[in-house]
């Protein structure tokens, strides 16, 4: 199974049997060594299934969404591999879930690798909404659960230093950055609308490239 076809069938109805198979196929698996250092099994092919998603992902997508980016955290503490968790991270801040405002948190203050909070804007943290809608959402969130402020200590002091010291003009231009970071302008190759890899409305409506252009490996 490619990664398309991967994409195809997690978009259809199926048993939840049929969904664990799919599931195993992208979660963190430890192997043996390489070269002396530990490896993941599937970290190809959630790197594939990612960049399979970049023309047309679109909310139908969320539940598998999630799961990638699970498992890439989980790769990510286990041997500091993250090749894909920043294109993740970009899918849930399009999604525009609150809930995700933890999980992106995570991702840039919790991982192992340095050069992952390096990389991941603050700006990331709001998954698409404006600052005051972010805090009052975590503030009802740490009121609802207390034991949660302990999980996530700085998130609220992140969300505020972003309203007194911005690192974009709006949010509106920062979308526009990361955007055009992962879809690209490249001379040889023209920006269209994309035809869907499956019933779903993407988000994007860019022509897939056969390797993104910020990837060099």
């Amino acid at each position: 199974m490619n990664a398309h076809d991967f994409i195809a069938a997690h978009r259809q109805p199926a048993p939840e049997a049929t969904l664990a198979q799919l599931t195993a196929l992208i979660a963190f698996e430890l192997s043996k060594l390489e070269f002396g250092y530990p490896t993941d099994n599937n970290l190809e092919f959630r790197a594939a299934v990612v960049d399979a998603l970049l023309p047309d992902f679109s909310f139908v997508d969320y539940k598998l969404i999630r799961i990638l980016f699970a498992e890439e955290m989980k790769c990510e503490t286990a041997i500091r591999r993250h090749d894909s968790l920043y294109q993740f991270c970009f899918y849930l801040f399009e999604l525009k879930q609150l809930p995700d405002t933890f999980r992106l948190y995570e991702a840039k203050f919790k991982a192992t690798n340095m050069d992952v909070g390096c990389l991941l804007d603050r700006e990331m943290i709001t998954v698409g909404h404006e600052v005051p809608k972010v805090v009052a959402y975590v503030q009802q969130v740490f009121t609802d659960e207390p034991h949660l402020r302990l999980r996530y200590p700085t998130l609220l002091e992140e969300l505020r230093g972003l309203v007194e010291y911005p690192d974009y003009d709006s949010l509106a231009q920062y979308r526009a950055s990361i955007q055009d970071y992962f879809h690209g302008h490249e001379v040889d190759q023209a920006i269209s609308p994309a035809t869907p890899l499956a019933p779903a409305v993407g988000l994007s409506g860019y022509e897939p490239r056969p390797k993104p252009w910020w990837k060099f490996w």
